[in-house]
């Protein structure tokens, strides 16, 4: 079953195996059929997300594609859009972040110019396209082999360590960060702040009243939550097979 078809937006692909002691509820059971499908990963955003998870110059350098000017102002214009990449500059030689405007964009429904960006990935041409909204695969950034880095309007399967950016615009400017550990959250189907504590026994016994159950609460770090959301279940999914079962009491 995949997450995008229970209203995740995420490409997450799992084999569920459902066990019964009766054999007349096996008989009657069905795996459930897609649900509120098509849901995009704008309904996952955090709005206030910190600075520390926008990508750094270093990581752009080596997520975004090199491409050269001639063929930037080309391929900006076949796209209809403003193409965020990695060029030689020809005057000091140097590798340089850019943004370059379309000649003739096409435009989009609200009639703005559609940004882009192209990731380095291993095709024929070196790269491929992300549009705002889109999350772009991080990981293994040297790899000569890697490819299907773009999550288009969703995020690709969640790992350990979550090395996935999403497309964004903000004040008018393409910029890439991180999912952050709420996003994960929400793209597994659990509740807003799931994995930022854990619980250990109060210190001497004596209950801190945070819980009110004689635990206390233990910030996890964004590592550990990560891998949590990386190697657990969607929520809805399960929720989806319960709600197939027709147990007899």
């Amino acid at each position: 079953l995949t997450a995008t078809d229970y209203g995740v937006p995420q490409k997450r692909q799992r084999v569920f195996i459902v066990g019964f002691r009766d054999p007349s509820e096996a008989e009657a059971f069905h795996m459930p059929g897609p649900s509120n499908p098509g849901t995009t990963i704008e309904r996952v955003i955090q709005a206030d997300a910190p600075e520390k998870y926008y990508l750094k110059p270093e990581t752009l350098q080596k997520t975004l594609a090199r491409i050269g000017p001639e063929e930037l102002e080309k391929l900006a214009e076949m796209e209809g859009g403003a193409l965020m990449v990695r060029h030689v500059n020809k005057a000091t030689g140097m590798v340089v972040d850019t943004v370059a405007p379309t000649i003739r964009a096409h435009h989009d429904a609200g009639g703005a110019r559609q940004p882009l960006v192209a990731v380095r990935e291993a095709t024929k041409r070196g790269w491929t396209i992300a549009r705002p909204g889109d999350t772009v695969n991080m990981s293994a950034a040297n790899s000569k082999t890697r490819r299907g880095r773009i999550g288009h309007g969703i995020a690709n399967t969640l790992d350990t360590s979550c090395q996935q950016a999403i497309v964004l615009i903000e004040k008018g400017e393409i910029r890439l960060r991180r999912l952050t550990p709420l996003e994960c959250e929400r793209l597994m189907g659990w509740p807003d702040g799931w994995t930022e504590f854990g619980a250990a026994p109060c210190p001497g016994g004596k209950c801190c009243g945070a819980r009110g159950d004689g635990f206390c609460n233990i910030g996890i770090s964004d590592t550990q939550r990560y891998k949590l959301c990386g190697n657990g279940v969607v929520a809805n999914i399960v929720t989806a097979i319960v709600g197939t079962m027709n147990l007899n009491p």
